[in-house]
């Protein structure tokens, strides 16, 4: 089940080099670089994946996850490594 989701985005580089190291922690890849890139990861209720995009002070990221995963579970993931 896919979802989208957006964020604004300032000090980007610092903020995604973060993310990469944050979603290590949890088991995640998290590959790319100021313009795009991929993550993906194991959930207890199946894989977590998706792709990013920076456009001006955005980052938008197309996310596909298990249904049984709620959006706001994998929003609010992706808002801590993103923080």
């Amino acid at each position: 089940m896919k979802f989208d989701m957006s964020f604004e985005a300032s000090q980007t580089k610092a903020k995604l080099a973060s993310a990469k190291v944050k979603a290590a922690d949890k088991g995640f890849s998290f590959e790319g670089n100021e313009t795009r890139g991929s993550f993906e990861g194991g959930t207890p209720l199946g894989r977590v994946k998706g792709a990013y995009t920076v456009d001006g002070g955005m980052i938008h990221f197309v996310v596909d996850k298990p249904w049984l995963v709620p959006d706001a579970v994998v929003r609010d993931a992706v808002e801590k490594f993103m923080g």
